[in-house]
């Protein structure tokens, strides 16, 4: 998946904002950085995220 992060986590901010949660599933191990690109004149930064393991897979799929 191809996401924009958000660098600063805020708990509150976790309902209705995706980047938060995406950035909470990194941060805690759920998920892992396959590639960062830099797009457009502002250089915004795009991550390929990744699932760390089987195990988080099946774990997400019960959740």
């Amino acid at each position: 998946m191809k996401t924009g992060l958000d660098e600063r986590i805020v708990f509150d901010q976790l309902n209705g904002n995706a980047r938060a949660v995406w950035s909470l599933l990194l941060a805690t191990g759920y998920l892992k950085v396959q590639n960062l690109r830099r797009v457009g004149e502002r250089r915004k930064k795009v991550y390929t995220l990744a699932l760390t393991n089987m195990a988080v897979e099946i774990s997400l799929k019960i959740w």
